[in-house]
C-alpha cells in the first residue's frame, strides 16, 4: 500500500519515528505540505521524497495520511484543488491499523473492535463512527460556501419574536408525566414572555419542509423519533431562529439566560476546552440557541440530510454530536466566540430526582442552575411521596390542564 504524508511541522516530527516504524506493506512514497510549491526526485525531508500538494494526483497511491494540527485546511485544499479523494484522507492511526491488520479501514475496525474489552467498545466504536464521517461527509464542510440560504417560511413572525420550541411527535396529550410536567414548567414561567410554540407530527407541517426522502424513511421507521427531531430542530432553527429545548427540560428559573436568549448561538459544552476532549462529541444538543441561518447549523443540516440520503442505518445514536464536533473542528473560531457553559450543572437535579426531599437542597440545585435536563426513560413515578419528584409533581400539577 502506497501513501503520501502530508505535514513537515512539529506534528510530522513527533511521529516520524512511527512512520519509520511501518512494515514493508506500507510505501511512503513522498511527502507533501501546503506552503511546498515545488518539488522532484531531487528534493528530501527527513530522508523522503519531497514533492508539491499539486504532484499528488500524478502519484498511484492509495492514501493521503495527515501529519498537522491543521487538518481542516489540508481537508479543504484538497477538495477545492480537488487533488485527491477526501475518502482516501486518513489520521496515522488508520494507516498503523491498516498496517497492523493488513485489510481495508472497516475490515481493521472490525478485527480491533474484536479485541477490545466491553467496557471501552462504546467509546471506542464513537471514534469508528467518527473516523467514517469524516471519510465519507467531509467534503460537505469543506465545500461549504459562506452564503445564506434562502430559506422559506411558512409562519410569519415578528423580528422581535424569538421562538422557544418544543417537540413532542405523538402528541402531547399522549406524552408521559414526566413530559407534561416539564412542558408545563416552561409555559409557565415562559408563557408570558417568549412565543413558546409546541409541535407534533400534525401541526410540523405548517411551520416547515422537509426533504421527501427524510420525511418517508422516518415514516418507514428508518429514521427515528430521536433522529428526527435532530433534522426538525436544525430546520427550525435555521429558518426562524430562536430556542430549542427537549420535552424533557424542567425550567425552575424566571425568565431566560442571557447566555441563551442574547447569544448567536448557544449549546451547553460537555468539556472545559473542547480542544482537549476525550470522546468525539463536545456539545449537547437537548438545548440549542440560534439566530437563523447560523452557518455552523446550516453546515450540520446538510451533513444530516446527506447522510441519511445515502444511508439506512444510525451508526451512532449520537449521529448529530458527532457530526457537530467536525463542524466545530473546521471552524474553531466561531464556536470559541461561543460563550462556554458546561453541562454538568443542568444535570443534577436529574440524579437527585429519587432521593428524599429537602427544600434547602432544591433551593441550591435551583441557584446553580434554573435549567435542568431530565429523563422520561428512568422510573421516577415510582418513587415515593416524598421524593424530589413528588414535590415537583406537587407544584406543576395544579395547573397542568393549561396544558
Amino acid at each position: 500500500m502506497k501513501i503520501v504524508c502530508w505535514g513537515m511541522g512539529n506534528t510530522a516530527k513527533e511521529n516520524l519515528e512511527q512512520i519509520k516504524a511501518l512494515s514493508n506493506r506500507i510505501e511512503v512514497v513522498a511527502f507533501t505540505d501546503s506552503s511546498q510549491t515545488a518539488g522532484g526526485n531531487n528534493l528530501l525531508w527527513a530522508g523522503y521524497r519531497l514533492i508539491s500538494p499539486q504532484m499528488v494526483q500524478l502519484l498511484s497511491v492509495d492514501y493521503i495520511c495527515i501529519l498537522s494540527i491543521y487538518e481542516w485546511e489540508i481537508r479543504k485544499k484538497i477538495y477545492k484543488e480537488a487533488l485527491f479523494d477526501l475518502k482516501r484522507v486518513v489520521g496515522l492511526h488508520e494507516i498503523s491499523m491498516i498496517d497492523t491488520f493488513g485489510e481495508d479501514l472497516d475490515r481493521c475496525y472490525e478485527k480491533m473492535m474484536q479485541n477490545t474489552n466491553l467496557l471501552c467498545r462504546v467509546a471506542m466504536n464513537r471514534w469508528i463512527t467518527y473516523d467514517y464521517l469524516k471519510r465519507n461527509y467531509s467534503y460537505i464542510i469543506c465545500g461549504h460556501k459562506s452564503r445564506k440560504e434562502n430559506i422559506r417560511r411558512k409562519v410569519f413572525l415578528e423580528e422581535s419574536i424569538r421562538p422557544v420550541w418544543i417537540l413532542w411527535l405523538q402528541g402531547f396529550e399522549n406524552a408521559p408525566e414526566l413530559v407534561k410536567i416539564c412542558v408545563h414548567s416552561i409555559k409557565r414561567k415562559l408563557g408570558k414572555q417568549e412565543y413558546v410554540c409546541l409541535l407534533d407530527k400534525d401541526n410540523l407541517i405548517e411551520y416547515i419542509d422537509l426533504p421527501e426522502y427524510i420525511v418517508k424513511k422516518w415514516k418507514q421507521g428508518i429514521i427515528s423519533n430521536t433522529h428526527f427531531s435532530d433534522i426538525v430542530r436544525l430546520r427550525l432553527l435555521n429558518t426562524y431562529g430562536g430556542v430549542w429545548m427537549d420535552a424533557t427540560v424542567y425550567f425552575t428559573g424566571s425568565s431566560l439566560p442571557d447566555y441563551i436568549k442574547g447569544s448567536n448561538l448557544f449549546m451547553f459544552n460537555i468539556w472545559e476546552s473542547w480542544k482537549k476532549r476525550q470522546e468525539a462529541i463536545i456539545s449537547a444538543n437537548w438545548l440549542i440557541s440560534a439566530e437563523p441561518g447560523n452557518k455552523l447549523l446550516m453546515i450540520l443540516e446538510t451533513l444530516l440530510h446527506e447522510y441519511w440520503k445515502s444511508e439506512n442505518d444510525v451508526r451512532d445514536y449520537l449521529l448529530f454530536h458527532i457530526f457537530w464536533t467536525m463542524v466545530v473542528e473546521c471552524f474553531p473560531d466561531e464556536w470559541d466566540e461561543v460563550e462556554n457553559i458546561l453541562r454538568d450543572p443542568a444535570h443534577l437535579l436529574a440524579n437527585e430526582l429519587t432521593c428524599q426531599f429537602s427544600e434547602k437542597r432544591f433551593k441550591r440545585l435551583k441557584k446553580i442552575s434554573d435549567i435542568h435536563k431530565l429523563s422520561y426513560k428512568l422510573p421516577y413515578t415510582e418513587t415515593n411521596k416524598d421524593s424530589f419528584w413528588a414535590k415537583i409533581c406537587e407544584l406543576e400539577r395544579r395547573s397542568l390542564e393549561d396544558l
